[in-house]
């Protein structure tokens, strides 16, 4: 018997541990139970899944959402597709990390990144991690985004001038003040 082609087997072996699609049988990697079962489990199991299902809508939200990584196996078409990525990042705002630079720079894909994972930031242009708005919704979502707006801040305007409207340094931001909170002197 070839374990590789039974399909309970590999069902019950991706079901436990999603990366075992790899050593499943390619027609098993085009089956979209299994797949959909083994990304469920792990996203980046969608690397051994057929062309056929790597491209699929419903197999590529679920994999994206279990891990934002699965997006570096996606078809990049998908990827420079806006109603996708928005959707992808709403899901987890890190899969904003494999989106074309022009979505990057978009203000709606960014900011529901951001309110998603706060730390998808790191991943806006330029020019949006320099936005008040977007940088107060990333604080908002995770406090540990604000170093990272400091450092990534391009010109001379520090995040704590655009979250706070007043200037502090990056020690302020690398120690917790008194408050719980971020603090600026």
């Amino acid at each position: 018997m070839e374990v590789q082609n039974n399909y309970d087997i590999v069902l019950t072996a991706v079901g436990q541990h999603g990366m075992a699609l790899s050593s499943a049988s390619a027609s098993l990697r085009g089956n979209k139970e299994i797949v959909l079962t083994a990304v469920r489990n792990n996203g980046l199991s969608l690397k051994f899944a057929s062309p056929e299902l790597g491209s699929d809508r419903d197999v590529l939200r679920i994999a994206i959402r279990q891990n934002h990584d699965a997006a570096k196996y996606t078809n990049p078409r998908l990827m420079a597709d806006r109603d996708f990525v928005l959707e992808a990042v709403i899901r987890n705002g890190l899969a904003l990390q494999y989106a074309t630079d022009d979505l990057q720079a978009d203000r709606v894909v960014v900011l529901s990144a951001v309110t998603e994972n706060g730390l998808a930031l790191e991943y806006a242009s330029p020019q949006l991690r320099g936005d008040r708005e977007v940088v107060q919704a990333a604080v908002s979502e995770n406090s540990n985004a604000l170093p990272l707006a400091l450092m990534k801040t391009p010109g001379k305007q520090s995040t704590c001038d655009l979250v706070f409207g007043r200037m502090c340094s990056l020690g302020d931001f690398m120690q917790k003040g008194r408050k719980s909170r971020w603090s600026c002197s």
